[in-house]
């Protein structure tokens, strides 16, 4: 959802492009996060712990 102010200066719609960009930009990379395979970070390397 786009939200933008109409009757508004030019600074206030260019921060709310700016804001606008940050935030799809934001979206985007947490989606390819959740998207792409991670590898486990951590492996337990414990004596009770067999793999």
């Amino acid at each position: 959802m786009v939200f933008a102010a109409v009757h508004v200066s030019i600074w206030a719609r260019i921060g709310q492009a700016l804001m606008g960009g940050f935030l799809m930009g934001w979206a985007l990379y947490k989606a390819s996060l959740l998207v792409r395979r991670t590898e486990p970070r951590f492996v337990p390397r414990h004596r009770r712990v067999r793999t």
